[in-house]
């Protein structure tokens, strides 16, 4: 578990670990092209919200496909692999 202290510098952790490359297409993604994507949700692990370990970084594309939001369709296969990844990855830590 590796903990930053604020929201802004998780993103740039998260997108610095990836070489700024999107975890699942693998294009490069820089400025607004790529986002920081918390895999266990903020809302259902609020204790992992800057955890890094938390973290993957995604293009645009890629996040909205994860969220399914405005027009694109929600991938829920990815979405799914993630999450599972995720929980074991969290679960071998505790």
């Amino acid at each position: 578990m590796v903990k930053v202290n604020n929201l802004g510098e998780w993103r740039a952790v998260v997108a610095s670990r990836a070489g700024y490359k999107c975890e699942r297409c693998g294009k490069k993604a820089r400025g607004r092209d790529g986002q920081a994507h918390h895999k266990l949700p903020r809302w259902f692990m609020p204790g992992l919200t800057l955890d890094v370990d938390n973290g993957i970084y995604l293009c645009t594309q890629c996040h909205k496909s994860v969220h399914g939001g405005r027009g694109s369709v929600k991938d829920e296969e990815y979405t799914m692999k993630i999450l599972k990844e995720a929980i074991r990855q969290y679960n071998s830590q505790n």
